[in-house]
């Protein structure tokens, strides 16, 4: 029988940040955006997972069916970037805000 207080001692010595990159990975895609931003906001690790354009993608396509995929490159972030504005454009949009020309959203 193990002791409650060892079994606690033993837990809090680790973290989620522990967890090889590809669980970490599979973590977020399960978050929705507004909380795949927040958690890329914890630690560097966090922010490197949240990252991957997949998940990026599937937002945007899902979000925007009409989007251009081809004007948006290769590279790390870059859906996280054009979600991210593309978004900004939409909120501003809907408050009747004028914004100014978003080169992330040429699609």
């Amino acid at each position: 029988i193990i002791h409650p207080t060892f079994l606690a001692c033993e837990m809090s010595t680790y973290s989620i940040s522990d967890l090889p990159i590809d669980c970490i990975i599979n973590i977020c895609h399960f978050l929705s955006a507004k909380d795949l931003v927040s958690f890329s906001k914890v630690c560097k690790t966090f922010y490197e997972s949240s990252l991957v354009g997949s998940i990026w993608r599937r937002f945007s396509v899902s979000r925007w069916s009409f989007c251009d995929v081809t004007q948006v490159s290769q590279g790390p972030g870059r859906w996280r970037r054009y979600y991210i504005a593309r978004r900004s454009v939409e909120r501003h949009f809907d408050k009747g805000r004028p914004n100014d020309e978003c080169p992330e959203c040429a699609g």
